[in-house]
């Protein structure tokens, strides 16, 4: 039996766990920042099987160096997570479904967009998610 292609794609529109396939496409950016690029477009921002964020414990924790995760949804919300060295994420801004992303709320105060919920020390790779 030939497999239904669906009108959209998981792999681009999905998550981790809903999605067969997952792609990473990697570049340069200026200042020092390295650019990731993912599908499914929010694969290492989104909380894993135990809870915590891939990009806090993936990337920023594996690799030592700080994280920055930025999607826009249709130019009418924008979600920013930020993860630490450490491992320590911070969401702000607000989706599509509201003031929560991928099923974790964000406080009330955190509602505005903004880089500033942890001190980035030195810009090192950079995920940007523009779904169409």
């Amino acid at each position: 039996m030939r497999r239904q292609r669906e009108r959209w794609d998981k792999m681009q529109y999905g998550t981790g766990a809903t999605s067969d396939r997952w792609a990473l496409a990697l570049g340069i950016g200026q200042g020092g920042w390295s650019i990731v690029k993912t599908a499914p477009l929010e694969l290492l921002a989104e909380p894993g099987p135990s809870g915590e964020h891939r990009l806090g414990i993936i990337i920023a924790r594996a690799l030592r160096c700080d994280a920055l995760h930025v999607s826009l949804y249709d130019g009418t919300a924008m979600l920013i997570a930020q993860a630490t060295p450490k491992g320590e994420v911070a969401l702000s801004g607000y989706t599509m479904d509201g003031p929560t992303f991928q099923g974790v709320e964000i406080d009330e105060e955190r509602i505005q967009p903004s880089s500033g919920g942890i001190m980035l020390l030195a810009p090192v790779l950079l995920f940007a998610e523009v779904p169409q």
